[in-house]
């Protein structure tokens, strides 16, 4: 029984090193020349508790954003100028998912009702000329 989980592992370990991007795969091709030796940067794709915690931040503040279907792009793309780690940026902008799409859009429409201490008809700030609570420091 123990030989076929050492199997697997072994077999796990060989794939994972297979499909791995590596530097030798990047070299010279289009992606190398656009963005340069940056590209190559160890925080970018080692995990460290710096780069991961960056990483991490990014992918969640472009996860909850209703930017449906580029928050991976805008998370790959901060994580690689501020040196977080791209892969925990991409993994925890899947904070919000389809199942979760319906939930965080209406947390984040009551959010911004309370920010403005209005609804979207009702004593709008652009007709009645009155900012929210937030803006105007009062209850």
């Amino acid at each position: 029984m123990q030989k076929s989980g050492k199997k697997r592992r072994r077999l796990f370990r060989r794939l994972l090193v297979r499909f791995t991007i590596r530097e030798k795969h990047l070299k010279g091709t289009a992606v190398h020349r656009l963005l340069g030796d940056y590209l190559f940067d160890k925080s970018l794709w080692i995990p460290s508790r710096i780069s991961t915690a960056k990483g991490i931040a990014i992918g969640l503040f472009f996860g909850l954003q209703p930017i449906y279907g580029f928050q991976i792009l805008c998370s790959i793309f901060l994580a690689f100028f501020l040196k977080g780690n791209i892969s925990s940026a991409v993994l925890s902008t899947f904070i919000s998912n389809p199942l979760t799409y319906a939930p965080l859009i209406v947390l984040q429409y009551n959010f911004g009702k309370w920010v403005m201490n209005t609804g979207i008809w009702k004593n709008s700030p652009l007709n009645s000329g009155t900012p929210g609570p937030i803006l105007a420091h009062t209850e």
